[in-house]
This record gives structure tokens, C-alpha cells and sequence, in this order.
């Protein structure tokens, strides 16, 4: 999702801007399947979908971070 939508990140909160309200709507509920409360909220002509600052806005970062590209083969 974080992908997909574009990472909206303030200093209290991450979030992603969406078009389609059922579609934040299905990121809300699989952010609560997943014990990370999230707020759904009308954007400047989108819908943001944010988690606030704390331990569930960490950890969703810290799975979201890319990993260093491997080397090249020599």
C-alpha cells in the first residue's frame, strides 16, 4: 500500500493519500486486522488513511524499508 499510494509522512503520523474511499476503507480494516489502529480522513480530493506516531507507525516503517541492493556478481 505504501507503494501504491504514495507515503503521506508527518512527524505525527504516516499516511497514504488514495482516490477510491473503499479502497481506504479495506486499508483501514486490514490495519486493524494487524493491531495498527488507523484514522480514515477526506484529503484535499482524496481520502488519507494515517497511523499515528508511536510503536505501530515504527513498525510499519521498519517492514517497509527497503533492503540494501545485493552486490553484483563478479
Amino acid at each position: 500500500a505504501l507503494l501504491a499510494g504514495g507515503r503521506h509522512v508527518r512527524r505525527h503520523s504516516l499516511g497514504i493519500r488514495l482516490a477510491d474511499r473503499e479502497l481506504a476503507a479495506v486499508l483501514v480494516r486490514g490495519a486493524a486486522l494487524l493491531d495498527a489502529p488507523a484514522m480514515l480522513r477526506p484529503g484535499a480530493g482524496c481520502f488519507v488513511v494515517s497511523v499515528a506516531n508511536g510503536p505501530d507507525r515504527e513498525r510499519i516503517l521498519d517492514r517497509a524499508a527497503l533492503a540494501p541492493a545485493p552486490a553484483p556478481a563478479a
